[in-house]
């Protein structure tokens, strides 16, 4: 796997900004194929798995701090919910709970299974608040698991009153793995969460850009190492590295070319947490709670470079290509939001 590196250069047909400062982004790690901790450079420092991953550049010292605990008090999430959307009318009961999630469980569930993925999905939350702020006041995630795939429903914020101002994960089976794939499903919703409700405002204005999937798998990897669980984060990295997404155009890598390079050049999941935070203080709104519009490429690039802190042009053209509308686009959010800077 080659180094990635934003380009010096500036997007074709258009001349350098003086003051914009081409960001360098660090090298991919170099994967072992095994369990043990992943060697490389993280974000400008060597990581060669003898420090703490809380030592990580832009992880969190998430361990001194979290620790579920079990739920008490007038709080206490209700023993069976009745869902009432998207045509959902199954009536689901509560399997346990901790201080930060809450995991209900359809007919057709095993039972057992509820207190066995309850911890993981308590410290997936818990990491998700960790980072990217409070989703709310109440502090739980429901999760809930349905034994059939047409049971699944889309996930939910507590900006979405369908679901009671909850912030929802709604998984569908079958579960092949009990464990490892609710898992998998409830970090890809979460993921989703966080990207629709995150600082107080609902909707994803880059939606349209990175898709259904492409930056769960950021969140995803940075969550799996977050949590030490670095077999599960090389799985997905390994997965993804050759695997070929058919937008921006045919034959992109998202995750090789753009995230991951994100990722070990611009601070781990603090560069998504400044993302998000430049959405909340810039972009357009309809009214205090949601965003008016989507974004055009050329204000993903530029909100993403605020982000990172350095011009992303050069990366993109090798992520992306670069078609011609872009170059104006750019110049345009460039224009209309000075505020954000690189």
């Amino acid at each position: 796997m080659s180094a990635l590196y934003a380009e010096d250069g500036h997007p074709p047909g258009t001349s350098p900004a003086p003051a914009r400062r081409a960001i360098r982004l660090a090298p991919e790690p170099a994967w072992e194929v095994d369990t043990g901790p992943i060697s490389g450079e993280w974000g400008g420092v060597r990581w060669d798995g003898s420090q703490r991953d809380a030592d990580r550049p832009g992880a969190g010292r998430w361990e001194e701090r979290w620790r579920p605990g079990l739920r008490g008090g007038p709080a206490d999430p209700p023993g069976a919910w009745h869902e009432h959307w998207s045509g959902h009318h199954h009536v689901v009961h509560l399997a346990g709970a901790t201080d930060h999630a809450a995991v209900y469980l359809d007919e057709d569930m095993d039972r057992t299974i509820g207190p066995r993925v309850l911890p993981y999905v308590s410290e997936v939350w818990q990491y998700a608040k960790a980072t990217y702020g409070d989703f709310g006041s109440d502090p739980l995630l429901y999760t809930i698991f349905h034994g059939g795939p047409a049971a699944a429903g889309p996930p939910a914020t507590y900006l979405d009153l369908s679901h009671d101002g909850r912030n929802v994960a709604d998984a569908g089976g079958p579960w092949s793995d009990s464990a490892g794939a609710m898992l998998d499903m409830v970090i890809h919703e979460v993921a989703r969460i966080v990207e629709r409700g995150n600082n107080g405002v609902a909707e994803s204005p880059a939606l349209p850009i990175w898709g259904g999937r492409t930056w769960a798998e950021f969140f995803t990897f940075d969550t799996y190492l977050a949590l030490d669980r670095r077999a599960q984060a090389m799985a997905l990295a390994e997965r993804r590295w050759n695997q070929a997404d058919p937008f921006p155009r045919a034959g992109t890598h998202w995750f090789r070319d753009w995230f991951h390079p994100l990722w070990t050049g611009a601070g781990g999941a603090q560069v998504m947490v400044r993302f998000f935070g430049l959405l909340a203080r810039h972009f357009p709104r309809a009214g205090d709670r949601s965003y008016r519009r989507f974004m055009t490429w050329g204000e993903y690039l530029h909100f993403t470079s605020g982000a990172a802190g350095g011009d992303l042009s050069g990366l993109a053209r090798q992520a992306f290509g670069w078609p011609t509308r872009w170059s104006g686009e750019l110049e345009r959010a460039r224009a209309d939001f000075p505020g954000i800077t690189y």
